[in-house]
């Protein structure tokens, strides 16, 4: 196995490329990610819904919690957290990544390194002594990233991520798997989502999301469902004239 990251130049864009490589008995497949290496969108290219987007909008106005982006691969969701942190101004950003996507010059960004000993909790110590406004972790894959951004959270500091999870439902479960408690997501947690991409009928590629913030929050954990669901955003997309019938059809 083998994975890494580069840049190349095309028509004058940088392109941050992701690879990954196994060889299994009889193959080798590789799968390679494009991404704009300098992740220049704006939020409103995000989405047609003008309420997420004063959602997405919001985030970095907070001092302190845990947002969490989640999506199957492939999702957009690594464009969506770089485009919410180019938003925010006159903030010391500080990321933990394995490896750094997006290189971005106003951030000071740290790639997880065993061999070199910066481990994924040496990092986010070395984080905290810097007494950032922002912190980002790339993704949270395990127990320990799990218990590190709720960590960063519960010291007052505000936690962007990003998790694979099909649901904003199924990221709760998620995080409950990797040992997060119940308690400890209504103490630190103030926004989720769950997104998808699709080429409008326009030809633009757009992002749809269904979000939590707050106030949704607390009507969840009360056992009540003031958001619109993943499958409601997409009909209101298509009845908009935004999205076609069919091509929401394997996400209804």
């Amino acid at each position: 196995q083998q994975t890494g990251s580069f840049e190349v130049e095309i028509d004058s864009q940088k392109v941050a490329c992701r690879f990954a490589i196994v060889s299994g008995w009889h193959l080798t497949c590789g799968v390679l990610r494009l991404l704009s290496a300098t992740c220049s969108n704006s939020l409103s290219a995000l989405s047609k819904d003008p309420t997420t987007i004063n959602w997405l909008q919001s985030i970095t106005s907070h001092r302190s919690g845990l947002y969490l982006l989640s999506g199957p691969t492939g999702s957009g969701k690594t464009t969506t957290l770089y485009t919410v942190l180019n938003h925010a101004q006159g903030k010391k950003i500080y990321t933990l990544e394995d490896p750094v996507e997006v290189y971005h010059a106003g951030y000071v960004q740290m790639s997880v390194n065993e061999k070199a000993g910066l481990s994924f909790a040496n990092g986010i110590k070395q984080l905290l002594r810097h007494d950032p406004d922002i912190i980002m972790i790339g993704e949270i894959r395990d127990s320990l990233a799990a218990s590190m951004a709720i960590r960063c959270a519960l010291t007052g500091h505000l936690v962007l991520s990003t998790i694979h999870a099909f649901s904003i439902v199924s990221t709760f479960e998620r995080m409950k798997d990797l040992g997060v408690s119940q308690m400890q997501l209504e103490d630190v947690l103030r926004g989720v989502s769950s997104q998808r991409l699709y080429t409008s009928v326009t030809g633009e590629v757009i992002g749809v999301y269904e979000w939590m913030g707050p106030k949704e929050l607390q009507q969840f954990y009360a056992g009540k469902r003031s958001y619109r669901t993943l499958q409601e955003q997409l009909r209101w997309h298509v009845d908009q004239g935004f999205l076609t019938e069919a091509q929401i059809e394997q996400d209804l």
